[in-house]
């Protein structure tokens, strides 16, 4: 699948600023060339407030981050998520310092960092109650485990599931990453 194809079938909601952030895998054959896609979509979509970074590689697979600073810098420095950055161990939380440590946290880890939930734009009610039920008793499982605001959370995965819908239809019919990329 083209790196254009899976940024529209798993970064819609990112791509039309609803969400701040959405990681999917590719396979490369040169990381050396893999870099200079990513610096290539970079010049395309930074000056409409999306990122996209590395934040994994293993022999011929790659996860990439998409994200909007803005968006991730409010949600970041909100009170409570900040705490709970803070506690798990991130020094700073300027959005590309918040970046790299979780960038190393995940390219150092056998598993996900628990925190990665907060860089998607995942309420900290409920990363704090997945960690502290283990993934378990959650109230509603969509884009992600629901343990707090069910019925919120609930409206927004429609809007998150229709945004897929219409992106895909839209890229299908000839419109580019960049045209559907809301500034």
């Amino acid at each position: 699948m083209s790196i254009d194809r899976q940024l529209v079938a798993y970064c819609a909601p990112t791509l039309a600023g609803i969400k701040s952030g959405s990681i999917f895998n590719c396979s490369y054959e040169s990381l050396d060339e893999l870099r200079q896609v990513i610096r290539q979509w970079n010049i395309l979509l930074n000056e409409k407030g999306v990122y996209m970074t590395l934040l994994k590689t293993w022999e011929t697979r790659a996860m990439l981050y998409v994200y909007r600073p803005e968006m991730l810098c409010r949600e970041l420095s909100a009170h409570r998520t900040a705490r709970y950055l803070k506690n798990s161990g991130y020094t700073s939380l300027a959005v590309a310092d918040a970046v790299e440590t979780l960038r190393h946290r995940v390219a150092e880890g056998e598993s996900f960092p628990h925190e990665i939930g907060l860089f998607l734009g995942y309420p900290v009610g409920d990363v704090e109650a997945f960690v502290k039920n283990r993934g378990k008793n959650c109230k509603h499982c969509g884009y992600w485990k629901v343990y707090c605001d069910e019925e919120n959370t609930i409206a927004l995965f429609g809007r998150f599931k229709r945004c897929f819908q219409v992106y895909m239809n839209q890229w299908h019919d000839g419109k580019s990453v960049a045209q559907l990329t809301v500034a």
